[in-house]
């Protein structure tokens, strides 16, 4: 099956505007993989609160968002679960890209990824 049928298309992303190769790279691969992966990041993270007994719902949203960010980018070994989630999901050639600039991938992975929990913090509650 062609990857543009796997994956989702992410409508408010202008890829005709010029851009340079990372953000391309963040656009049209790692954004439409994140997104198709949204639900599975979703029951990682809920498991990750669970296993830890942890309870989102007695922080304010502010503080909810702040604990994510924290835990996502303190955590290594929660960090590199939700990136090998969407490492996972290349094939070779973007595999060959994404480990050029590994380090920057990682980086903005965590970020798109902390922004899709943020958002999305009623489908945290467990």
């Amino acid at each position: 099956m062609v990857k543009s049928k796997l994956r989702s298309s992410i409508d408010t992303v202008n890829l005709e505007v010029p851009m340079n190769a990372d953000e391309s790279f963040q656009n049209r691969v790692l954004r439409p993989i994140i997104k198709s992966q949204h639900n599975l990041i979703l029951a990682h993270f809920r498991d990750y609160l669970d296993v830890r007994k942890l309870d989102l719902t007695v922080l304010n949203e502010s503080d909810q968002k702040e604990f994510i960010k924290s835990r996502i980018q303190k955590e290594l070994s929660l960090k590199s679960e939700l990136v090998g989630m969407i490492v996972g999901q290349l094939d070779i050639e973007e595999y060959d890209q994404y480990s050029r600039i590994r380090r920057e991938m990682n980086k903005r992975i965590s970020t798109i990824i902390i922004e899709r929990l943020c958002t999305h913090l009623d489908d945290l509650e467990i």
